[in-house]
């Protein structure tokens, strides 16, 4: 008899801690599950001011509104529309022979001009010839320039399919980093980006 009551406990017993592994999986999942839907969110939302900038410069190259070689103008409108997009470290353009144009976002989001002498590094070369072959948006490969790196992507920008130049916005990976830490804070939770193997 004293056997088939501690049969009928332990098989009680072994249903319970079952179920409760179980559901504590399950409930560790969705939690997992809400933590990547919010980061992916938040990501996306920082990301697609950067992206509807490309847009909204490309548009005014496309249709002749905005002159590449008038760098007064090209100055005021870069300037004007990363005021508008704090989140947006950078955004950049290249004439056709790579001369460089464009304005940046410093730690204290003072717009600072970035002229002729940038750095065109081959990576950045590489991604300008990747834009010249691709319609559209393009995202390059995380550049490391002057101490910054930044999650990049930039587009040819063509008039009557002529190539006139090149246009290249980018975010800090910092500001990524910070706002992935942020979302995760909200979660009680640790998360982080990682680029490659151990990086």
């Amino acid at each position: 008899m004293g056997a088939l009551v501690l049969l009928g406990v332990a098989t009680v017993l072994l249903i319970g801690l079952t179920t409760s592994r179980r559901n504590t999986l399950d409930l560790l999942n969705q939690q997992s599950e809400l933590i990547a839907a919010a980061i992916e969110t938040a990501v996306e939302n920082h990301i697609d001011p950067a992206i509807d900038l490309a847009d909204f410069v490309a548009r005014l190259v496309e249709s002749g509104a905005l002159d590449l070689s008038d760098q007064d103008r090209v100055m005021d409108v870069l300037t004007g529309a990363l005021a508008g997009t704090p989140q947006v470290g950078a955004i950049l353009t290249w004439n056709p022979e790579f001369r460089t144009l464009g304005v940046y976002n410093d730690i204290d989001r003072n717009i600072g001009p970035i002229l002729e002498d940038f750095p065109n590094s081959p990576d950045i070369l590489r991604m300008l010839e990747v834009m010249a072959e691709v319609p559209g948006l393009v995202f390059g490969d995380l550049m490391y320039v002057e101490g910054n790196t930044y999650v990049n992507l930039g587009r040819a920008l063509r008039r009557d399919g002529e190539l006139l130049g090149y246009l290249g916005t980018g975010v800090t990976l910092q500001e990524l980093s910070r706002l992935v830490t942020d979302v995760s804070d909200l979660f009680d939770t640790t998360a982080f980006i990682l680029h490659g193997r151990d990086r």
